[in-house]
């Protein structure tokens, strides 16, 4: 097999990674990193505010305690059952 054959395709290959800059690699790598922060502050926006939503649409329907019930029930003994300032300690 005879050595002095070019092959096209490394050629082509060095051609293209030569017009391949650090400018472009920058503007690329800055790209995808302003995709990524995007994607982790919407993230972040769902994980904080989604369980929120969902306890809203269960109070809404009716579900869970009333406020109201705890206030009404007889079984409490006094306001101070419910602490205003729920961290301390008497």
């Amino acid at each position: 097999m005879p050595t002095n054959i070019k092959n096209s395709f490394k050629e082509l290959q060095e051609e293209e990674s030569a017009k391949f800059s650090d400018h472009s690699q920058q503007k690329i790598r800055s790209s995808i990193d302003s995709n990524v922060g995007l994607f982790h502050f919407l993230g972040e926006i769902v994980e904080l505010y989604l369980p929120k939503i969902f306890g809203m649409f269960v109070k809404m329907s009716g579900g869970g305690p009333s406020p109201t019930d705890d206030i009404n029930n007889p079984n409490r003994l006094s306001d101070n059952d419910r602490p205003k300032y729920p961290n301390t300690i008497d």
